[in-house]
């Protein structure tokens, strides 16, 4: 699922910086986690299982995708990292999922994702559940500020509400 790549690819930049920083020791092979062109065949594979190669969104980010290289997988992974930041900063100040501070952050998050795909307002509030459920996506969340993914996800849902 792009997501889920998406979340490598956050990991991989975590990564990296520490090692800019001196932090961190890597190695190319881990340098370039989450970028492996041979893990996004696998992860397409995974999306066309689970969802199936005639799914419109899966048809879709297959094609807006088909051409990127690193570079654009790196770029998109930056902005992500860079709104979930944001995101949790204003968590932590006290704003309510529904409000127009949050709200504005989950714009930039629903555009991300048209970056790869066009979310329905069902998608979107399943990409949003999806945060909560599943422990790889709760796990990156919960990094940045426990509660993180309840609260995506109940700003996504008011997203959806009001904007799909």
């Amino acid at each position: 699922m792009e997501v889920m790549r998406i979340d490598r690819l956050m990991q991989t930049l975590a990564h990296t910086i520490e090692k800019l920083k001196g932090e961190r020791d890597m190695s190319d092979k881990e340098l370039y986690q989450g970028f492996d062109m041979e893990k996004q065949k696998e992860y397409e594979e995974e999306v066309k299982t689970r969802w199936g190669a005639d799914d419109p969104q899966v048809k879709e980010s297959l094609a807006k995708t088909a051409h990127w290289i690193k570079s654009d997988y790196a770029e998109a992974k930056q902005r992500m990292d860079d709104l979930h930041r944001r995101v949790r900063d204003v968590f932590v100040r006290g704003a309510l999922p529904d409000s127009p501070s949050t709200q504005a952050l989950i714009g930039e998050h629903y555009q991300n994702i048209v970056c790869f795909y066009t979310p329905t307002k069902e998608i979107f509030q399943g990409l949003g559940q999806m945060y909560v459920d599943d422990p790889r996506f709760r796990e990156n969340y919960d990094k940045l500020q426990v509660g993180l993914a309840e609260y995506m996800r109940d700003a996504m849902n008011a997203y959806a509400q009001r904007e799909l």
